[in-house]
């Protein structure tokens, strides 16, 4: 997952534009979350090229973390474990104007190895359940430090209620400033591996963490601190697995006409 989502905004603008008429019935939504490919099948193409154009300004152009030769004819980025993966984008839409503001991948273990205990495979004791998700490309970038917040909570959303449908524990290699966030917002894990410099994220130090979805659940539901940051956003999440289009203020917003 790395730090990539609760950076400050950049001064490079590294979210694409694309030409979308999935706005064009919600008159009052600002952001779509969407799933735009399953393992083995790509479910909205245009998207898909969107989010991954994201996924690559970000790692190439603003991170440094993959060479430029990682760029594809289309202008993005996959790895071998996009085949493997559920992906989500989160889509912004104003002035006329819609680009990809947001990326989430989830790589399903089945009976495969995560990248994660590829990475951490001195420190792991065992391997990991076979329903296992890792949270990874998980990236949030917009010029208004509150949405990009927004943004972020929205990629959380849809991956603890993946997590939730699969009964598996979340995965995540990330640098200690983004495990304080996750800290800072009420979101438990369990430190799994310390920090250690990692090649393929330019030699950052990262960390392994473990997200138990059933155990946040339980706690947003009893605990004040999750009031503004997380249970807003999950009241109504099973009704559509986080995924839609909201509002400003990542809110569920209806069909033009409703």
């Amino acid at each position: 997952m790395e730090n990539q989502e609760f950076k400050q905004p950049p001064v490079l603008d590294v979210t694409p534009p694309l030409e979308s008429h999935l706005f064009d019935d919600y008159e009052q939504a600002v952001f779509w979350v969407g799933k735009v490919a399953v393992p083995g099948c790509v479910t909205c193409p245009d998207e898909y090229i969107a989010q991954r154009q994201l996924r690559a300004n970000v790692y190439i152009e603003e991170c440094n973390f993959l060479p430029p030769t990682a760029r594809q004819a289309d202008g993005g980025e996959s790895d071998a474990s996009d085949a493997n993966a559920t992906q989500y984008v989160v889509l912004e839409h104003r002035n006329q104007l819609t680009k990809a503001v947001g990326s989430l991948r989830m790589i399903h273990k089945q009976q495969g190895t995560l990248p994660a205990e590829e990475l951490f495979a001195d420190e792991l004791k065992q391997e990991l359940p076979s329903q296992s998700l890792e949270a990874s490309r998980f990236i949030a970038r917009h010029n208004e430090k509150m949405a990009q917040a927004l943004i972020s909570i929205g990629l959380v959303r849809v991956a603890i209620l993946q997590a939730l449908n699969e009964q598996g524990d979340i995965y995540a290699v990330v640098e200690e400033p983004l495990a304080r966030r996750f800290s800072q917002i009420g979101l438990e894990y369990d430190l799994l591996c310390p920090g250690k410099p990692i090649s393929e994220y330019n030699n950052t130090n990262n960390m392994l963490l473990r997200f138990r979805p059933d155990q946040i659940m339980a706690t947003v539901k009893k605990d004040y601190r999750y009031d503004r940051m997380i249970t807003a956003y999950l009241d109504i999440a099973h009704l559509n697995n986080g995924l839609g289009y909201y509002d400003k203020t990542m809110r569920n917003v209806a069909r033009k006409g409703r």
